[in-house]
């Protein structure tokens, strides 16, 4: 990102990604770090996968530690050891899954239930851009 700025001041905080297998999250994180976008099909988080990218605002410095969890049945369950202590959360889906909704997810519902603070919860998907 922009190296320029920064006015003295570094701030850092903890994104994590949620989301069934194959919905786009790494996809998101790619476009987010590295600034593009391939439409190739990305191989299948194992566990979590993490990325960093800092942005430089005038009045900031501001590092993203961004967490990029499995979609995978079997790595839910790790869930709540990837977003302890995170400042945001964004719940990723297919546009497409018409019976796809916030507050029947279970991730958001694994969320909430365990977070002892109050955080950020977004739903989103990659399909949003295009249509």
């Amino acid at each position: 990102m922009d190296s320029r700025g920064g006015g003295g001041v570094t701030m850092k905080y903890k994104l994590v990604l949620f989301g069934d297998a194959a919905v786009g999250k790494t996809s998101l994180v790619l476009r987010f770090v590295k600034g593009s976008f391939s439409n190739e099909p990305q191989e299948a988080t194992i566990g979590v996968a993490f990325q960093s990218s800092t942005v430089c605002l005038p009045e900031a410095t501001v590092k993203f530690e961004i967490w990029d969890t499995a979609g995978s049945q079997r790595y839910q369950g790790l869930a709540p050891m990837y977003y302890r202590g995170a400042h945001a959360a964004l719940i990723v889906f297919d546009i497409t899954d018409e019976v796809f909704s916030k507050s029947d997810s279970k991730f958001y519902k694994t969320d909430t239930n365990n977070s002892k603070k109050r955080r950020s919860i977004e739903c989103t998907s990659p399909l949003c851009q295009a249509v």
